[in-house]
Parts: C-alpha cells; sequence; structure tokens
C-alpha cells in the first residue's frame, strides 16, 4: 500500500510517498527532490496555467506509482481575508483533488488552523473533526467551536462540491441507471426466461425472481459487462483514426474490468484495460479516455510530450473529460 503527501506551499509544492509492506514503513521518494518547480515559462500571474501543471504532474506520479491507495493533503486555514500565497495554495490543492477524482482514488484533508493548542478540521466527507488537550473541558471546546462556525462552514461548502452526486444503486424496479450517458429507468417483470434488454427508455430485467434485487444486480451488471465489450470494441477503432498511423497506435489486447480507482489504463505491454462503468458514459467521453490511454503507447508518462499528442489528435479532450466527470460523479 502507498500513501501520497502533498502541501500545496504557494510556491514549490511538496510531495512524499510512503509505502507499507507488513509492518514496514518506507519513504519512496527518498533520494528524489520532493518539490514540484514550477517551469519559469508559467509566469506569476499564470494561475490557470499553474493549476494545469500541478494537476498534469499530480497524475504523472500517480501513474508512476500505481498502487497509491491514498492522498493525504495538509492544507492552509481559509479565511475571508486570505493573501495571494494563501489563494495560490487553495489552487494548489484543487487541482490535486481534481487529479485524484479523475483516477478515483480517495483524498483525506489535514487543514491546520491558527487556533492556539485547539484546531478543527473538516473532511472531504463535510464531517467535523475536533482536537483538543485532553484536560480541556467540554464548555471551551463548546466556545471555541461556536466562535469558529462560520469557517466551519466556509469549509463544508468549499467540500461538499467534491462530494459524489449519484446514490449507491439498489436495483428495485423504478431506479435509474445509466447508459451511454443516459438514464433508463429499470423495470423488473416476471418471466420463465432471464433476460436485460433496453425498450424505448427502460433497462426491462425478465427474470423468474423478480423480488430478488441481488438477482436483478447479476443480471443488470452481466448485461452491462456484455454491451461494454461490444461498445469498448467499436470505440477503440474508431479512435485509432483519430491517428496519423493507426495501426502504430492498436493496443495488443483489451481487458475490461470493475475498478475503483481510474478509468483506464495502458500496460508496458501495450494492453488496454478499461474500467467497465465507463459504458455508463456519454460516447464522447468514452471516446476521451480510450484515446488517451492509446496515447500512452507513445507516450507512457504524462509528461509534456504525451500532452502535445494528446492535444493533437483530440484538441478538445478537457470538455470531454470534464464531461465524464461531472456525468460520473
Amino acid at each position: 500500500m502507498k500513501v501520497l503527501g502533498f502541501r500545496g506551499d504557494p510556491k514549490a509544492p511538496r510531495y512524499a510517498i510512503v509505502s507499507e509492506d507488513n509492518g514496514v514503513f518506507a519513504l519512496e521518494n527518498a533520494s528524489d527532490d520532493t518539490k514540484l518547480t514550477v517551469p519559469a515559462s508559467i509566469s506569476d500571474e499564470a494561475d490557470a496555467e499553474r493549476i494545469d501543471w500541478v494537476y498534469r504532474e499530480i497524475l504523472r506520479i500517480i501513474d508512476e506509482h500505481p498502487d497509491i491507495t491514498k492522498v493525504m493533503i495538509k492544507a492552509n486555514e481559509y479565511t475571508q481575508n486570505d493573501s495571494k500565497p494563501k489563494r495560490r495554495s487553495a489552487h494548489n490543492e484543487a487541482a490535486v483533488m481534481l487529479a485524484c477524482a479523475h483516477r478515483g482514488i480517495p483524498v483525506e484533508v489535514k487543514i491546520y488552523a491558527s487556533m492556539a493548542t485547539k484546531s478543527a478540521d473538516t473532511n472531504p466527507d463535510a464531517s467535523v473533526v475536533i482536537t483538543a488537550p485532553m484536560d480541556a473541558s467540554i464548555e471551551a471546546i463548546e466556545q471555541r467551536l461556536r466562535k469558529r462556525a462560520a469557517w466551519v462552514t466556509r469549509q463544508q461548502r468549499y467540500f461538499t462540491q467534491f462530494l459524489p452526486r449519484t446514490p449507491e444503486r439498489s436495483f428495485i424496479a423504478g431506479e435509474t441507471h445509466l447508459y451511454l450517458g443516459r438514464q433508463y429507468r429499470l423495470k423488473v417483470v416476471p418471466n420463465v426466461r432471464e433476460s436485460v434488454k433496453l425498450i424505448r427508455g427502460y433497462i426491462v430485467v425478465e427474470t423468474l425472481r423478480p423480488n430478488r434485487t441481488d438477482i436483478t444486480r447479476e443480471l443488470v451488471e452481466g448485461w452491462y459487462r456484455n454491451r461494454a465489450h461490444v461498445k469498448f470494441a467499436e470505440q477503440v477503432e474508431q479512435s485509432l483514426q483519430r491517428f496519423p498511423e493507426p495501426e502504430a497506435f492498436r493496443p495488443k489486447g483489451m481487458i475490461i474490468r470493475q475498478m475503483k480507482q481510474r478509468w483506464g489504463s495502458m500496460s508496458p505491454a501495450h494492453r488496454l484495460l478499461l474500467n467497465r462503468r465507463l459504458v455508463e458514459a456519454p460516447v464522447d467521453a468514452i471516446d476521451y479516455v480510450i484515446t488517451h490511454e492509446l496515447c500512452h503507447i507513445a507516450e507512457p508518462h504524462h509528461g509534456t510530450a504525451f500532452f502535445d499528442l494528446v492535444d493533437r489528435v483530440m484538441p478538445d479532450w478537457e470538455r470531454r473529460k470534464q464531461r465524464l466527470e461531472r456525468i460520473m460523479a
């Protein structure tokens, strides 16, 4: 297991990668410079370029260490009278959150507040953790919390925007499910033969046991897997046509798997791995993920050459990526 630690220093963000194996901890990047030095080409006023650069650097680090399972951010307190360095730190932290959202990696934030010996942290799930000395009274803690109420509320609003909006599916009749970016209502009907069909705005499940949601889930998941194999193969062929020499970017094989942390990846042996859930996304978003991974055949890492290639073959990739993240949140 590996954890990526990040501190959004306004001048030079820092990071550390810690691994754990059977209770033995190690700093993976101990011999490397832990600073992310902003390129001289990015001016001091170019906030958008800086955010984009931090975002891409974090993606590069994550992809170089695919077994990272969690990201910890040491963040500064955000106040109404933020200075420029604090705003820049917030930009850096937001870029990390976006990169982790793109790779499906959970983030935990530790916010350091200027509260002397007591502090209040707002977690990314909008819950609040109070840290105080052992001998502090409940009355004193409550009084300090009341003074910080406005700050805590601002932090909760900030983190709420990153929370998943789609609730866990229960696979009951009437529930909506995504397929190729569209919502379809689930209809479960009794039948001696089991099948799943897409009919006029409905995902129709025929089953001998219509009251068994576990059976319905299994049938629908099987249907999604079958559709993913068909649709992804079609979109690989279409995506290859974006390249001047399509055969040079053809993957050696394709694997479809349910994954929590990423939409896809390209192995060193040029085998394309895609997340089954991607079949729920719009076709243009599917094409973005596939094209992104095909580019890794020529450029394995998320460096400048990689993004130059993506820009050439899919100039609107950022719009597609944003749509994927918005719809699939």
